[in-house]
């Protein structure tokens, strides 16, 4: 059925006035907005829609935060909120500058050897001795707060507890290697990269003031792991080095070294950033 247009006339908001029932009917506008919150790696999408009715305006937002989180209407209290963002802030602003800036405690491996003895390589060496040094880890700089537990407070006298999963996008362990087998020896290169470390983190404020503490940390999932070797340039000799054989220890090696710095060195550090900013409250 075609309507006509003397039905209708507009009112002074713009929208459209039903002649007969004497109201404004509502204009519908939809509005996809897409964000980037650049200090977590986060993609925000809010959804609007937005009904005109005269001089009133609802507005109906749906927000979906993070990488697997489905859309769902935002229900975080203020307090909530801000404790969200302080946990956003000391992340991208403090730990890298803090992480860049400390020794070599935090970014050294320590060095280990193994030997396979009896195992014979192509050129028929046995008792094959191989060397890991000059150990370096990267990638502890850089941290975003995936999801955290809510309420912050079991029980409404309780003190604050800030629960999060954080990520870790990109560790690098890398190690200068050397074979000695008699009077021979051949240098190479080994590493591992470890993608999209998960931790669970719990900060919790000092109750006499607003500064806070890492209370708890916990390392969830090491992600995605890749190990690789590869030939330095060793022209007086052509001498070849198991990787095949090497692949599975020199693994184990390094997420033990790991673990050890993360929770040593790495959990110092992550207290020391808590406290550049004060906890919201």
């Amino acid at each position: 059925m075609v309507h006509s247009r003397k039905k209708y006339m507009l009112d002074e908001s713009g929208g459209r006035r039903d002649s007969k029932l004497g109201r404004p009917r509502p204009i519908y506008q939809f509005q996809k907005v897409r964000l980037k919150y650049s200090r977590k790696s986060l993609f925000q999408n809010t959804f609007r829609i937005t009904a005109l009715c005269g001089r009133d305006r609802i507005v109906v937002s749906t927000l979906r935060c993070g990488r697997n989180n489905p859309a769902s209407v935002s229900a975080y209290s203020s307090e909530e909120k801000d404790a969200m963002r302080y946990l956003d802030e000391v992340l991208f602003l403090h730990l890298p500058s803090i992480v860049n800036t400390t020794g070599s405690r935090l970014h050294k491996m320590p060095d280990f050897s193994v030997s396979h003895n009896g195992i014979p390589t192509e050129d028929g060496i046995k008792g094959l001795v191989i060397a890991f040094f000059n150990g370096s880890v990267t990638g502890l700089h850089k941290a975003y707060r995936e999801s955290c537990e809510f309420p912050l407070r079991s029980r409404p006298y309780d003190n604050i507890r800030l629960v999060c999963k954080i990520i870790l996008p990109r560790i690098e362990i890398n190690y200068a290697g050397s074979l000695v087998a008699t009077f021979e020896y051949r240098d190479f290169q080994g590493g591992v990269v470890l993608k999209d470390v998960e931790a669970k983190i719990e900060v919790t404020p000092y109750p006499d003031d607003r500064y806070s503490t890492v209370t708890s940390l916990q390392l969830l999932n090491l992600g995605n792991s890749s190990v690789s070797f590869n030939y330095l340039n060793n022209a007086a000799n052509d001498l070849y080095v198991p990787f095949h054989e090497m692949n599975h220890p020199f693994y184990n090696y390094c997420e033990i070294f790991f673990k050890r710095l993360f929770y040593g060195p790495y959990w110092k550090i992550l207290d020391k950033v808590v406290t550049y900013k004060s906890f919201p409250k």
